[in-house]
């Protein structure tokens, strides 16, 4: 399942489930987005935010499917959403 939509800039926006409650996250213009981190050590991703946005934190609710975002992971060039 994909859910995808346009942000502010007119970009598609997509939330690709791989499986259950855990979303690979990408904008059709690639991954060039900023990461900001719970802590000084760069280990725990708080948030993500694509040109355009949407600013997704912890606790974002992902349309459509209003599934709230529990932890974001980076692996393997990819973002991924765990949600609740």
């Amino acid at each position: 399942m994909k859910i995808t939509f346009k942000n502010r800039s007119g970009d598609d926006i997509t939330f690709e489930k791989i499986e259950d409650n855990l979303y690979k996250f990408y904008s059709s213009f690639g991954m060039g987005m900023r990461l900001g981190f719970k802590d000084g050590e760069m280990k725990e991703i708080a948030f993500v935010d694509p040109s355009g946005g949407p600013f997704v934190s912890i606790g974002y609710i992902i349309p459509e499917i209003n599934e709230e975002v529990a932890e974001i992971i980076s692996k393997d060039g990819n973002i991924l959403i765990k949600t609740k």
